[in-house]
């Protein structure tokens, strides 16, 4: 599946599942939205693990589970992109 021009966003990105998630969406040419919480280490991890991927993601942090408002802003900033 070829994801080139997609954007995609991915919840609890920076660890787990998710993160994997991350990476094979990039692998399949998507832009990677990488929505995390708070654990700045995780993130800075990430980061480290997507080097060669630079350019074609990027970190949002939002609590997507009661910040429905921060969230929302979140998403009209990647629609916006």
């Amino acid at each position: 599946m070829n994801l080139e021009n997609r954007k995609i966003l991915v919840t609890g990105g920076t660890s787990g599942i998710g993160q994997k998630v991350v990476g094979t969406l990039l692998n399949k040419g998507a832009f990677v939205y990488i929505n995390y919480k708070d654990n700045e280490d995780n993130r800075e991890v990430t980061d480290q693990l997507l080097k060669r991927f630079e350019g074609k993601y990027m970190f949002l942090k939002a609590d997507v589970s009661n910040e429905k408002e921060e969230f929302e802003n979140k998403i009209r900033e990647i629609i916006k992109d």
